[in-house]
C-alpha cells in the first residue's frame, strides 16, 4: 500500500487500496484526504490539540509551544510544533512523530499497527537524510556548467537544516529543525486571490532554487518522489525543498506494498501513475530521477499559473462522476494520468517566456522516462542562466499568516465549483463573484501583445471549442 497525496489539484493523503476518502478544503483549493477507515485522521487531532495551551519541554533543552498559537501544522505520519531554544530562545521547528504516544495524556490520533511502524520508519529515514543532506558536495566530479552550479552550491541554502533529535530507544519521536515561515503553496495561493501573478524576478528565484535543491537531492543518490509547492517552504529570503522522509535511493526497486511511499498524483509522473495502479500484488518499480522532473515540471508551471496545471481536469471527472463516487473520482484521475502523452498547458507560461515554457512541456513533462531533462540540464537553459539579483529582490511579498500556513483548517472548497468563463472574460471565483484574469506584463510587451495574453489560470484554459479539456471518464 503507498501513501499519496491528492492536493491541490484536488486529491492530499491516500493510502491503497483501503481507503476512506474525505474531502478537505484548504484556502480556495480543494485538498482530499484518504485515510485508513480506523485511522489517523489528522484535522481531529490538530482540533483537539488546539484546545492544550501551555508548553511542552523537549530533549531537556527545547520548549516546544502547545496549543493553536504552537502548531505549525499535521501530515500523516507527524505533527510539526512551533518551538524556542531554551535560555537563547531561538525559534525552532518542533516535528512529533505519530508512533503510538500520548502528547500530555491525549492520544495523537487512532493508530494501527502498521501506521505506526510506517511513521517509526519514516521518523529515522528522515533523520538519516537530512544528516547525509547537511554534508558538502564534492566540486571535483562536474560533468557539465549545470552540475558544476549545483556541487558548488551550499546544501545548508538547499535542503532543513536538522538542529537535533531524539535517540532511538526513546517512545517519543521528536526532530528539532530551522523554523520556516511560509509554503510555496501559500504564497501561491496569496497572490491568486489577490489576482497578482509573482514577478519575473520572483519566479526566477524560485525556480533557481527549486531545480538547485532537487538537484542537490540528486546528486547524493536521492529522489524526492514528492516535489510540489507544498514541500517547498521559504526560510528567510530562500526556498528550500522539504518532506524528505519519503525519498528513496536512486535504482532502488520499491514494492506497491510499501507503506513509507508517499507521493501527490497531481505532480507524478505517468509511469508512477501506472504502477500504483497496477492489479498485480507484487508489482515493482525501479525509482530513477526522472520521476522528480515530471514533478519539478508541474512545479514551475505552477510557479507561473497560480494554479495546478491539471485543476482542470480533476475538475472535469468530478463534473462527469460527482462528489459522491469519491473513489472512483480519485481512480479515474489517477488512470488519467497514466495515460497523459502530454499536459494541457496554459498559453501564459509561453507568453511569460518561450524558452522557459520549452523547458517545461518539452524538457520536463515528457512522457517518455529517458527524454527528459535533468536538473543539472535545466541549469544550462537560457532562463535559468545565473543573474545579479539580491535575495531580497527576489522575495515574494506575502500578507501576515490567517492561522496554520499549510494544514487543513478552513473551509472553501473549488472540488465541486463550475468554472463556465471564456479565455480572456473574468474567471468565476468560488463564492461566485467575477475577478479579472491574472495577467504577465513584462516592460518590453507592446500593448497589442498585452492585450491578447492568455489568462494564467488553468481553470480559464480552453480548447478550440472552447470547453475544458477535460479526459474521457
Amino acid at each position: 500500500m503507498i501513501l499519496f497525496n491528492i492536493s491541490a489539484c484536488g486529491l492530499a493523503s491516500c493510502l491503497l487500496p483501503l481507503l476512506a476518502v474525505v474531502f478537505l478544503a484548504k484556502m480556495g483549493c480543494t485538498e482530499i484526504k484518504a485515510v485508513r477507515t480506523s485511522g489517523l485522521h489528522g484535522t481531529d487531532t490538530c482540533k483537539s490539540l488546539y484546545a492544550q495551551a501551555g508548553n511542552k519541554i523537549v530533549l531537556g533543552k527545547y520548549k516546544m509551544i502547545l496549543g493553536a498559537d504552537g502548531i505549525l501544522g499535521e501530515g500523516a505520519s507527524s505533527i510539526c510544533f512551533r518551538g524556542t531554544v531554551m535560555g537563547t530562545g531561538e525559534p525552532v521547528a518542533i516535528k512529533l512523530y505519530k508512533t503510538g504516544v500520548k502528547l500530555n495524556g491525549k492520544s495523537l490520533g487512532k493508530q494501527a499497527t502498521q501506521d505506526k511502524l510506517t511513521n517509526n520508519v519514516k521518523f529515522h529515514r528522515q533523520i538519516q537524510v537530512l544528516t547525509d543532506l547537511q554534508k558538502p558536495f564534492n566540486p571535483d566530479h562536474c560533468g557539465s556548467a549545470g552540475q558544476a552550479r549545483i556541487l558548488r552550491s551550499n546544501p545548508a541554502h538547499m535542503f532543513v537544516q536538522l538542529f537535533d533529535f531524539t535517540p532511538r530507544q526513546c517512545l517519543e519521536k521528536y526532530i528539532v529543525t530551522e523554523v520556516g515561515e511560509h509554503t510555496l503553496k501559500s504564497v501561491l495561493r496569496q497572490h491568486s486571490a489577490a489576482n497578482r501573478v509573482l514577478k519575473r524576478n520572483q519566479i526566477w528565484h524560485v525556480s533557481q532554487a527549486l531545480v538547485l535543491a532537487a538537484g542537490g537531492l540528486h546528486e547524493k543518490g536521492l529522489v524526492h518522489l514528492d516535489i510540489k509547492p507544498e514541500n517547498v517552504m521559504l526560510f528567510g529570503d530562500r526556498w528550500k525543498l522539504i518532506d524528505v522522509d519519503g525519498c528513496m535511493r536512486v535504482s532502488e526497486q520499491v514494492s506497491c506494498n510499501d507503506t513509507t511511499l508517499s507521493f501527490s498524483p497531481c505532480y507524478c509522473a505517468p509511469e508512477w501513475a501506472r504502477f500504483v495502479m497496477s492489479t498485480e500484488k507484487s508489482a515493482t518499480m525501479k525509482i530513477d530521477s526522472s520521476l522528480d522532473s515530471w514533478s519539478m515540471g508541474m512545479t514551475l508551471a505552477e510557479v507561473v499559473t497560480l494554479e495546478a496545471p491539471l485543476k482542470p481536469m480533476f475538475n472535469q471527472i468530478v463534473r462527469n462522476v460527482g462528489l459522491q463516487e469519491q473513489s472512483s473520482v480519485t481512480a479515474k484521475f489517477i488512470k488519467y494520468i497514466g495515460r497523459m502523452e502530454e499536459v494541457p498547458l496554459p498559453r501564459c507560461l509561453h507568453t511569460f517566456h518561450a524558452g522557459f515554457a520549452k523547458m517545461i512541456r518539452l524538457g520536463l513533462l515528457r512522457a517518455t522516462p529517458s527524454g527528459r531533462l535533468s536538473m543539472a540540464d535545466c541549469l544550462e537553459e537560457e532562463f535559468m542562466r545565473p543573474v545579479d539579483l539580491s535575495l531580497s529582490e527576489c522575495r515574494p511579498h506575502v500578507e501576515a499568516s490567517f492561522g496554520p500556513d499549510e494544514y487543513q483548517t478552513s473551509s472553501l472548497s473549488w472540488a465541486t465549483t463550475k468554472y463556465t468563463s471564456a479565455p480572456g472574460s473574468a474567471a468565476e471565483t468560488p463564492q461566485g463573484s467575477p475577478i479579472a484574469s491574472p495577467r504577465l506584463m513584462e516592460s518590453n510587451d507592446t500593448p497589442e501583445e498585452h492585450d491578447t495574453m492568455y489568462p494564467c489560470h488553468p481553470c480559464t484554459a480552453r480548447n478550440a471549442k472552447g470547453s475544458l479539456p477535460g479526459p474521457p471518464v
